[in-house]
């Protein structure tokens, strides 16, 4: 939708920190879960395993979808508004619905938004969790 080289650019490193954010943030929501719930770690592989084929379908799912979009259309860009559309469903189902996980250490999370002090403590996660995030914008 913006033929600019820098705004383009900017999209694919926004994709990478969402990407990495997206799979990581999952994991550890849900290992916190199943410690808090204490499940036991076979049917927390059950759950991972259950989770990974259901992306797998929903991402084929929407694959198909974006082609009968862009044929109903003859637009490229709808199944990116589209994507964009359902993103702000999904962020009001969420934020609605979901119970926040602020940690052990009785913290409220209402100081620091983005937790820029607990990177800045924790910066050799930091420097890991870049390393995944270009591993996945190579892929």
């Amino acid at each position: 939708m913006v033929p600019a080289i820098p705004v383009l650019l900017c999209g694919r490193v926004l994709g990478g920190v969402s990407t990495s954010i997206l799979f990581s943030a999952f994991e550890s929501w849900l290992i916190s879960s199943a410690n808090s719930a204490a499940l036991p770690s076979a049917d927390l592989s059950t759950i991972m395993g259950r989770a990974t084929l259901i992306n797998g379908l929903v991402a084929t799912g929407a694959g198909v979808v974006s082609n009968q979009l862009v044929g109903a259309t003859n637009n490229f860009v709808s199944p990116f508004v589209a994507s964009g559309a359902l993103l702000i469903l999904g962020w009001v189902v969420i934020r609605g619905t979901w119970l926040e996980n602020y940690g052990g250490r009785g913290a409220t999370g209402e100081a620091d938004v983005f937790q820029v002090k607990r990177l800045g403590s924790a910066w050799s996660i930091v420097r890991k969790g870049t390393c995944s995030l270009r591993a996945e914008k190579c892929i």
